[in-house]
């Protein structure tokens, strides 16, 4: 059983994220700290959410980009492929998130000892981790 984390305080976030960075979600929520801090999260999921759209459209883009320029290769009369290293299709899962999520927790630790409860308790890497099919 863990126990449960430690709760950061308005300095503290102030301190990590920085007052500018707040200023923006205070001015917006009229200075409820607490409702900025939701705001501020929510912004954060918001941003992630588009994560996996974007990628569909970044891997459509590449796959329309990668037939013109396989097109033009040949029209050229060049052998071979335009693309010769295949490296860059590795998947994320193939570099073992679970300990790629450790770390980024253990190097938060070291900004401030807080921060990796608040990153546990905000994040859903633990969860998207367990619908890993």
């Amino acid at each position: 059983m863990t126990s449960p984390p430690q709760q950061l305080s308005p300095s503290d976030l102030e301190h990590l994220f920085s007052a500018e960075r707040l200023s923006t979600y205070l001015a917006h929520c009229e200075g409820d700290f607490a409702a900025a801090v939701e705001m501020y999260r929510w912004n954060s999921a918001i941003t992630a959410a588009f994560w996996e759209p974007i990628g569909h459209l970044e891997v459509a883009l590449r796959n329309t980009l990668d037939g013109r320029l396989a097109g033009r290769h040949r029209r050229l009369g060049r052998p071979g492929s335009w693309l010769d290293d295949p490296a860059h299709h590795q998947r994320v899962w193939s570099h073992a998130p679970e300990e790629r999520y450790k770390d980024l927790l253990a190097l938060a630790g070291y900004i401030e000892p807080a921060l990796p409860g608040w990153i546990v308790v905000t994040s859903t890497v633990p969860q998207t981790l367990d619908t890993r099919p």
